[in-house]
């Protein structure tokens, strides 16, 4: 194989080159290839890393942060984070710790998406039911109960703001499709 002397990645190309406005040129050992990213493209990438960083940071607070895994195995402790003192009822406990292994499931699912691709589209679903299901039942709780205390509420806008954002990247996910 000859060497042209064409760059090997972008970062060598002359800085004069403008990215938005002219093809690149990149050697490898397959020969020369001219790129060009359209705007919808650039989009589109734009779109896809918003997701990963959407779906890791859903998934690691249902997952890893502790809510799945602490309601799951330790809600004592868990809920005790937020004022609430849940006594030794078995049934309370039994309602609590089902409601803790739906969200873990549906975390590890959502961090499968963030890695995944091909999963991402679903992901973004369950994400966006999920989190934006949790923020309006709190909003339901509102009307009906009351005000809780400020960290319920901080929960509250959280659960709110990432369903909220999963569902604008479903909704551009549905529309580049």
């Amino acid at each position: 194989m000859i060497d042209v002397g064409l760059p090997k990645c972008p970062a060598d190309l002359d800085e004069r080159i403008s990215f938005e406005d002219k093809p690149a040129l990149f050697g490898s050992q397959y020969g020369v290839f001219v790129t060009h990213q359209t705007q919808s493209e650039k989009q589109k990438m734009k779109t896809q890393t918003l997701t990963k960083i959407a779906l890791a940071v859903s998934g690691v607070i249902a997952t890893g942060v502790g809510v799945g895994v602490g309601v799951l195995f330790a809600p004592h402790a868990f809920h005790a984070t937020a004022g609430i003192m849940l006594g030794e009822d078995i049934n309370l406990l039994n309602e609590m710790r089902s409601s803790g292994g739906m969200v873990l499931v549906s975390g590890l699912f959502i961090l499968l998406g963030a890695i995944r691709a091909k999963v991402a589209f679903l992901a973004l679903v369950v994400s966006s039911v999920l989190y934006l299901s949790y923020g309006l039942s709190r909003l339901v709780s509102l009307a009906a109960d009351g005000i809780p205390s400020g960290s319920m509420l901080q929960i509250l806008v959280l659960e709110l703001v990432i369903g909220g954002i999963c569902a604008i990247l479903l909704q551009r996910e549905r529309a580049s499709r």
